[in-house]
């Protein structure tokens, strides 16, 4: 026979094993978040870099990379911030030579 204590100690580690299997499962299911939006990063990269750069994208050795103009994209290793951050420098300066080219254009 068991003991009320012995009783509650074997309540309290099988609820402790429960409490385990669940954080294992939410464990698991965060990786394979993780992995999902690891990959769909991946690909929208490369889907950005291509709509972006066309075929004048560098890709040799994996590289995802639109030289064409100042600032250089890195499209695989630049952060989010970083990549948007290049693109509007590259839009103002186009604008910029756009209106400035129209400018000369009526002298």
């Amino acid at each position: 026979m068991h003991s009320l204590e012995e009783q509650e100690r074997f309540d309290e580690r099988e609820n402790m094993s429960d409490d385990v299997d669940e954080l294992r499962r939410t464990v698991q299911n965060l990786r394979d978040e993780i992995l999902e939006l690891t990959t769909e990063n991946r690909e929208l990269r490369i889907m950005l870099a291509i709509a972006h750069a066309g075929l004048d994208l560098y890709t040799d050795d994996g590289e995802f990379q639109d030289n064409r103009v100042q600032p250089f994209i890195d499209f695989r290793r630049d952060s989010v911030a970083e990549i948007e951050r290049k693109l509007r420098e590259r839009a103002y300066a186009r604008a910029k030579e756009r209106k400035l080219l129209t400018t000369q254009a009526h002298l």
